[in-house]
C-alpha cells in the first residue's frame, strides 16, 4: 500500500520524465494545436440557453445528445483550423494543392480496370439467374397439366 509521502515521490519522478521525454522541436515540426470551441451558430446558442432555462446544464443537454456531442467535436476541430490556418500562413507554408496536382493512385489503372470487369461479370450472372428464376415460376407446367383439363372436361 503506498502512503502519501510515497506517491509525492512517485509524481516528483513522472515529471522529471516527462521533461526527459518532452521534444524541444518548434511548432512547425510538431504541429501541435490545442483550442476551445468554435462560436456557435446563433440558432443553436439559442437552442442550448432554452436546454439551461428548463432547469438542466448545457454540460448535462451535451452529454444525453449525440449530435449535441457531435457538434462539439465538429466546432473544436474548426476552431483549431481556424487558428492552425493563419500560423501556417505566416510561416510560407502553402494549405492548398495546386491546380495541376495530382495525386498518386495506389492501385493501377490495370488492377482497377479488372475491380469494375468483376464487378459487371458478378451482376450479369446475379440479373440472368433471377430472371431464370422468375421464369421458372411463370412458365405452365408440361407434366401432367394439360391432363387434369382433358380429365375435367369430360
Amino acid at each position: 500500500m503506498f502512503l502519501q509521502k510515497d506517491l509525492i515521490f512517485l509524481q516528483k519522478g513522472l515529471k522529471r520524465k516527462l521533461e526527459a521525454f518532452k521534444l524541444n522541436a518548434n511548432w512547425l515540426e510538431r504541429l501541435d494545436v490545442v483550442s476551445g470551441l468554435a462560436p456557435l451558430a446563433p440558432e443553436l446558442a439559442e437552442k442550448m440557453m432554452d436546454a439551461t432555462a428548463k432547469g438542466g446544464t448545457a454540460e448535462t443537454e451535451l452529454a444525453a445528445n449525440d449530435f449535441q456531442r457531435e457538434l462539439s467535436f465538429y466546432r473544436q476541430a474548426q476552431a483549431t483550423v481556424l487558428e492552425a490556418l493563419p500560423r501556417l500562413h505566416s510561416l510560407g507554408i502553402p494549405t492548398r494543392r495546386p491546380e495541376d496536382y495530382f495525386a498518386q493512385m495506389i492501385k493501377s489503372d490495370q488492377h482497377m480496370q479488372k475491380v469494375s470487369l468483376f464487378k459487371q461479370r458478378v451482376k450479369s450472372q446475379f440479373f440472368s439467374l433471377k430472371f431464370d428464376v422468375g421464369a421458372r415460376n411463370f412458365e405452365p407446367k408440361a407434366d401432367g397439366g394439360g391432363e387434369k383439363r382433358e380429365n375435367q372436361a369430360i
